[in-house]
């Protein structure tokens, strides 16, 4: 492997250590948005000869990307991602499976859906990777720990923000993809009131029928009525293109002038 690696070449193996599976597409708007799209495919084609990833062909499509290519890490990527002091040795043989089902299967768009709206949002807010924690991460961290037992609701992601103002906040993002009942849905919200009480929960949801729908199960629960502005309900597409940007409904109707995700955006524009 002669290929001599940049810190960005580092930042798209951890963006698939992460997240699994990405597109081409995904990948460009993610971490080569200052490049042509010829220019990192090229390079993404370099990494595969290499061998830090592999290029495969996916047979299902999201909503908002029809590209049939996904990239996903290699061993030898998760070597140099511990070379380089960024995941731990017991990760190294952590690959995802690459195959007709895999590939097929329905949970694919949702995971694709997730890299939609991780990037939107790594976009529209002042975010480090080292806050980053996607659902891979978290379910290793229970693994390690050996917490299964204790019904931890793994999000599809955690992300620090910085603030105007100062400090920091969190956002818990959970994309609704499988529709959830009231009594399911009151059981999530109950767990990441335990588990997350100071972050934003981000409900992003795929119509907005259903989303009016969870809003009104969620007001029923009064679970979340100590803290009704950090219960947040966004629809897919828009939060998919504006991230935090997009129109967010929460407990209280709207945000109040001084939310903190009105403050992050302050922040990433300053």
């Amino acid at each position: 492997m002669s290929l001599v690696l940049t810190e960005r070449d580092r930042a798209v193996l951890l963006v698939l250590w992460k997240l699994r599976f990405v597109t081409l597409r995904q990948l460009h708007r993610f971490v080569f948005q200052n490049l042509n799209r010829s220019t990192a495919t090229n390079r993404l084609l370099a990494l595969q000869e290499a061998g830090y990833l592999e290029i495969k062909t996916k047979y299902m499509h999201t909503v908002t990307d029809r590209d049939r290519k996904v990239v996903l890490i290699t061993r030898a990527g998760n070597t140099e991602l511990i070379r380089a002091g960024m995941i731990d040795e017991a990760n190294r043989n952590d690959v995802p499976k690459a195959n007709q089902w895999t590939l097929s299967r329905p949970a694919l768009m949702h995971d694709l859906q997730v890299v939609d709206l991780t990037t939107a949002l790594f976009k529209t807010l002042d975010m480090d990777i080292e806050g980053w924690h996607s659902d891979h991460d978290l379910r290793i961290w229970i693994h390690r720990k050996n917490l299964r037992h204790w019904g931890f609701r793994v999000p599809d992601g955690l992300f620090k923000f910085r603030v105007a103002g100062g400090g920091q906040c969190q956002i818990v993002l959970e994309n609704e993809f499988a529709r959830y009942s009231a009594k399911s849905f009151a059981d999530i919200l109950k767990r990441l009131h335990w588990q997350y009480p100071d972050a934003l929960v981000l409900i992003v949801c795929a119509e907005k029928n259903h989303m009016a729908t969870m809003c009104r199960w969620a007001h029923y629960s009064r679970i979340w009525y100590d803290k009704k502005e950090q219960l947040m309900f966004g629809h897919f597409p828009d939060v998919a293109s504006k991230g935090a940007k997009a129109r967010w409904i929460t407990l209280d109707g709207g945000m109040s002038p001084d939310h903190a995700l009105l403050r992050g955006i302050e922040y990433q524009e300053s």
